[in-house]
């Protein structure tokens, strides 16, 4: 057999699997700025310790953590995250992670609002095509709301109709 011994040379090596990288320290700052470390609430001037206390858990096991990832919303002031940075560089991470997340609000569909998207839409498709007068704010408005209705509204509402204008148009129909 010209392979027969191709598995001794792989068979010490870490399955593909099991390669990826995990994330053993984890630093979350939520929208009021406050600070987590894998998920539990932490002092900016706890960060040291704590991040030693994960990396000299780790290395008793025979693993070695080298990075740490910082999670934070784009509204989160670059100040603290350079705060943040500064008390992980005091540790032993060599890596450094910063992921931005953008922050999405949920703004649920009232019954006020979704009894006027119906007016304006049944309005409009009652008129006669050159009768229709659009504005930007109710064009706006009724784009909004359609994107934002939970699937029982969608079901209910009008039907976003197809003849609505882009709101660039709007300056020319206007």
């Amino acid at each position: 057999m010209l392979f027969a011994d191709t598995n001794l040379l792989f068979e010490n090596e870490i399955p593909q699997s099991d390669r990826q990288q995990i994330n053993f320290a984890v630093i979350d700052i939520d929208e009021a700025e406050n600070i987590f470390f894998n998920e539990k609430p932490v002092e900016l001037s706890e960060i040291p310790a704590k991040v030693k206390a994960v990396v000299d858990k780790f290395k008793e096991k025979g693993f070695e953590v080298n990075s740490l990832t910082i999670k934070a919303f784009d509204k989160t002031p670059y100040y603290l995250i350079d705060k943040i940075k500064a008390e992980v560089r005091k540790t032993t991470i060599t890596y450094i992670d910063v992921q931005i997340r953008k922050q999405v609000s949920v703004k649920k569909v009232s019954e006020e609002m979704l009894e006027r998207y119906n007016n304006l839409i049944k309005t409009w498709k009652e008129q006669a095509p050159e009768d229709r007068v659009y504005s930007r704010e109710n064009i706006e408005f009724v784009i909004e709301v359609s994107s934002k209705m939970d699937f029982n509204q969608m079901i209910k509402a009008q039907k976003l109709p197809g003849f609505l204008p882009n709101v660039e148009e709007l300056d020319t129909i206007n």
